[in-house]
């Protein structure tokens, strides 16, 4: 690939210094013997980064922020209201504590409307709190659980040997028997006419994989998920280059987002079949790789593949392994 195609720092526009300025720090803390000397901003259609390794293998990344300053400030809201919602069910009574822990596995899901301000949202956290532990609600649920059982061990290999074998999504496999089963359940609450200027919806699904319930916060304008449509447009997008290339997604905001938030937001991102050998994930604010391949790929507990989609039990055990301090 001809090097005239790379841009002198001065000639590059606000954006591009950003990616370069990013770039250089994430190479700080990346495990590759990257030559600084050698990083350079490549216009399109080649990747964003071209850089060489100290025994001069090229090599190419493509930059993406993951998160907006508006998604930003939506999941913190939701982080923090949905901690307001944990904390109040642990001021409760032991009695009525146990009581909601064990009788409502579910996952709740409010929407509020939009231009809600986060001091509004936070005084209806004890309203909608109270409309949740009914009796008529504890008896809704306990019919869902007697109606739905857990894939077994053999059944879960079926699922995923169906999945790879026929051209089928899994909400259509999730029809036939005896993954029907399987499928949750929900159903949604009367809104009171006193939070409906709030309140769009409020939505109960069995089962939840905690003891006790989960709590999904977000509002009215999330109908879709607008990094998994960014992520969709870089891994489709046709790159010109002859070079080993990985994909780097960077959180660049405030305020910081909990390692596990971040990685939530990415769960989805699958690079089988891109021009992507690897997926990092980095916090430009704090100077660290959330997401780093290799740790995985060196004597690591849970193997991961070099290509592939990030998995839940992956991202928990990146988290097990931030929480025990094993990574910087």
């Amino acid at each position: 690939m001809p090097r005239g195609r790379g841009e002198g720092e001065q000639q590059l526009d606000k954006h591009s210094k950003n990616e370069l300025r990013i770039f250089k720090k994430f190479a700080e803390s990346c495990p590759y013997p990257i030559d600084f000397e050698s990083i350079e901003k490549r216009s399109p259609p080649e990747p964003d980064i071209l850089c060489r390794l100290s025994d001069g293998t090229a090599l190419a990344f493509e930059l993406m922020e993951c998160i907006d300053a508006s998604l930003s400030r939506s999941i913190y809201h939701s982080c923090e209201l949905g901690m307001a919602f944990r904390e109040r069910i642990e001021r409760l009574p032991k009695n009525e504590k146990d009581r909601i822990k064990s009788h409502f596995q579910i996952s709740v899901r409010v929407v509020f409307r939009n231009e809600i301000p986060l001091r509004r949202k936070r005084s209806l956290v004890k309203p909608i709190f109270d409309l949740l532990w009914t009796e008529d609600n504890e008896k809704r649920i306990r019919s869902m659980k007697n109606s739905f059982a857990s894939m077994t061990p053999q059944e879960a290999r079926q699922f995923t040997e169906i999945l790879e074998k026929e051209n089928i999504t899994q909400d259509e496999l999730l029809k036939r028997p005896p993954f029907s089963k399987s499928v949750p359940q929900s159903f949604d609450l009367k809104i009171p006419r006193e939070l409906k200027d709030n309140v769009k919806s409020i939505t109960c699904t069995f089962p939840s994989f905690f003891r006790g319930p989960s709590f999904a916060i977000t509002d009215a304008l999330w109908r879709s998920n607008p990094i998994e449509k960014r992520v969709r447009e870089k891994t489709r997008k046709k790159y010109a280059t002859e070079h080993i290339t990985e994909f780097l997604v960077y959180y660049d905001l405030k305020p910081e987002l909990p390692d596990y938030d971040i990685l939530a937001e990415l769960e989805f991102i699958d690079i089988n079949n891109t021009i992507f050998r690897k997926l990092w994930i980095y916090s430009v604010r704090e100077d660290r790789i959330i997401y780093n391949p290799l740790d995985f790929l060196i004597g690591a507990s849970l193997a991961v593949p070099k290509k592939g989609i990030i998995k839940q039990r992956q991202i928990k055990a990146v988290v097990q392994q931030l929480n025990r301090g094993d990574r910087k």
